[in-house]
């Protein structure tokens, strides 16, 4: 069977990526390295603020139970701070549609002793120490998120994919079947099926637009993600500080100060960042791309975690606005107490001169 299968992983490896200065340090290291670029979109259809950067890692074995297979390996940084992998894998000739349905169930095992994620953990690390100059802010290697992308152009038109997308080695139920195969886009004869860890196309030359259109959503989904987590904990930091302090009175005006700023400067650069993650990207005036785009977003939830980003940091801005409102409180009662002070100093100095 004539085809492919895209394996890609997504790792958060920085808070930002200096785009500019990781072209330069890959063209030292003589690899292939140019912008993303999209074949079929139409240049007005698509709006990216900074186009991310992709370079060719060149061919890469995977040993499989099945047999060895051949690819090639890509690198592509947002400058969000998330580094993508995708291992393009030629499928060999002689397969047919069982053979690639038991690849699909062995990519959806969760194997200790998986090739993919070896191979794909020392091409991060290297990349990562290759490109230390370019990368600002520590990176959070627990973030890991998978897709697969089958590009099958002989893919029996008899047969759908359900079971394939779902790494499913046994039938699925019509429900099932039905709910996977809702997310279908079509424009003529091509088609593609998504769903939230994998798609399916039977057009090859649409394929690299298609995979990059994927490839951003899930890269955002990732860093949303992140940045969703990292607010729980950081309230969950807030509210042990607020609850060790026992008492807010005027002594502690320097103590409100510091927790001031350390909720504005967390408010500040988690608007600033998911700003850019959520904005990356938009499609303006393809509608089919424009459909695609949407429904890999749906299918991630991607509206729902910036919700809940937005619900955490309206919580942070309240916890400021009353932290403001104690300050100001226990500023005043230390300005009225000076004062009085300096009042009583007056009286005492007064009747000692008398006397």
């Amino acid at each position: 069977m004539r085809g492919e299968v895209w394996v890609y992983r997504f790792f958060d490896v920085a808070q930002e990526i200096h785009l500019d200065e990781v072209e330069g340090l890959f063209v030292h290291r003589e690899a292939p390295v140019r912008r993303m670029r999209l074949l079929k979109v139409r240049p007005r259809s698509l709006e990216i603020k900074n186009l991310p950067v992709t370079v060719d890692l060149g061919e890469v074995e995977i040993p499989l139970r099945s047999r060895m297979l051949r690819g090639r390996i890509r690198a592509r940084l947002y400058d969000f701070g998330v580094l993508s992998l995708v291992a393009r894998i030629t499928l060999p000739e002689d397969w047919d549609v069982e053979d690639v349905k038991r690849l699909a169930v062995e990519l959806n095992e969760d194997e200790e002793d998986d090739p993919f994620e070896r191979i794909f953990t020392n091409v991060r690390d290297d990349i990562v120490r290759s490109l230390a100059g370019a990368l600002e802010g520590e990176g959070s290697p627990e973030y890991v998120h998978e897709f697969t992308l089958y590009v099958l152009p002989e893919w029996p038109k008899e047969r759908d994919a359900a079971e394939l997308l779902l790494g499913e080695a046994e039938r699925l139920s019509e429900a099932m079947r039905r709910e996977v195969l809702r997310h279908r886009v079509s424009y003529t004869d091509d088609a593609v099926i998504v769903t939230s860890v994998a798609a399916w196309t039977n057009d090859p030359e649409e394929a690299p637009d298609v995979g990059a259109l994927l490839e951003f959503a899930h890269a955002q989904f990732l860093e949303l993600r992140y940045y969703d987590d990292l607010l729980d904990s950081e309230l969950t930091k807030l509210y042990e500080i607020l609850e060790n302090q026992r008492s807010w009175g005027f002594f502690s005006l320097r103590r409100h100060e510091e927790v001031m700023r350390y909720i504005m400067e967390l408010l500040v650069e988690t608007a600033e960042f998911t700003s850019r993650v959520r904005n990356a990207v938009k499609v303006t005036q393809d509608v089919y791309y424009l459909r695609l785009y949407q429904v890999a977003l749906e299918l991630l939830r991607v509206e729902e975690w910036s919700a809940s980003i937005r619900e955490k940091m309206e919580i942070l801005e309240r916890n400021y606005e009353l932290l403001s409102d104690s300050y100001m409180t226990n500023r005043f009662m230390l300005i009225d107490t000076l004062i009085l002070l300096l009042i009583f100093l007056e009286i005492v100095l007064g009747f000692f001169f008398l006397r």
